[in-house]
């Protein structure tokens, strides 16, 4: 007997984390002001570390990489919420 997957219904998992972008947008105002440091966060978590030393954004990097791992591991959350309430309708 195999387990059950966690993402049996993988359309119902995609229809969840759509359903959740409302949930994601205002996760996001919590997190960063605008769209400018969002996207400040996302070119400081692809840039090298060595390369942050060399500019001086090093804990600059590290604590926006914490928190864009942290809002991407909430929205994660969300989805997987909204898809585990989903099918109990579904």
């Amino acid at each position: 007997m195999q387990p059950d997957p966690f993402i049996a219904r993988p359309v119902l998992f995609a229809i969840s984390a759509l359903c959740g972008l409302p949930v994601y947008w205002q996760l996001g105002t919590l997190f960063y002001n605008d769209a400018d440091d969002f996207l400040n966060a996302l070119r400081l978590f692809f840039q090298p570390d060595w390369l942050s030393f060399l500019r001086g954004e090093w804990a600059d990097d590290h604590w926006e990489t914490l928190k864009l791992l942290f809002f991407v591991g909430l929205c994660a959350g969300v989805a997987a919420v909204i898809y585990k309430g989903a099918q109990h309708f579904f």
